[in-house]
């Protein structure tokens, strides 16, 4: 059963989502002020969260930046009664999933928090991917202990974490896409794409255009 974190500080808005989102088998968790919602996010790990940009102690987009610093991956539905375009900006920034004005239309409500447990389902099969990736092209699994490769290893390492293009020259069979792999997946960026393309299985004439585009 997946688990919701209400914060609102309104008691009757507590009591009516509560209990809609209990009859749709949600646990839920409530909290009336940003620091009772950050004391509950921390001891329950909810599954989602649902916060009132107005709160009486904490203001509410600091009680979302609070929430993201311990778990960045947090899904995170914002409401208030104010439809304000510069809070809406800055709360998507932060990390808000949503932002909802209300009074909650609750078709829209039970659509958007299917569409966050949809995306945080991605979101960790993707994190799984990467790491079993990370695992598979870990520097450890690149054979050689020779001083020249020790030197690969390092060259791996410093150049990881930049943006940089990187041309990596040698023989055929000597481990290239290996080496690249190693970078990527060990890199900040490890969750984008790797494509690999066979450039001997296209003509000179069609390379740039393939790679590039017109």
């Amino acid at each position: 059963m997946k688990s919701i974190l209400i914060i609102d500080d309104d008691p009757l808005i507590r009591k009516t989502l509560s209990a809609h989102l209990a009859a749709k088998n949600y646990e839920i968790i409530s909290a009336e002020t940003g620091e009772e919602g950050l004391g509950k996010f921390q001891d329950s790990s909810p599954d989602l969260v649902i916060l009132d940009i107005r709160l009486p102690d904490i203001d509410g987009l600091e009680t979302l930046k609070s929430i993201k610093s311990q778990n960045e991956n947090a899904s995170i539905i914002i409401m208030t009664a104010y439809d304000d375009m510069k809070t809406t900006i800055e709360a998507i920034k932060s990390g808000a999933f949503e932002y909802l004005v209300k009074p909650l239309d609750y078709i829209e409500l039970d659509i958007t928090i299917e569409k966050a447990f949809q995306v945080k389902n991605l979101e960790d099969k993707l994190h799984f991917i990467v790491e079993e990736k990370q695992k598979e092209y870990t520097i450890d699994n690149i054979i050689g202990h020779s001083p020249p490769m020790r030197e690969v290893f390092k060259m791996i390492g410093s150049v990881a974490n930049t943006r940089t293009n990187i041309l990596i020259e040698g023989e055929s069979g000597t481990g290239k896409e290996l080496v690249a792999k190693a970078i990527h997946y060990n890199s900040p960026f490890n969750s984008e794409p790797f494509i690999v393309i066979n450039c001997s299985a296209i003509s000179d004439t069609l390379l740039e255009s393939e790679l590039f585009g017109h």
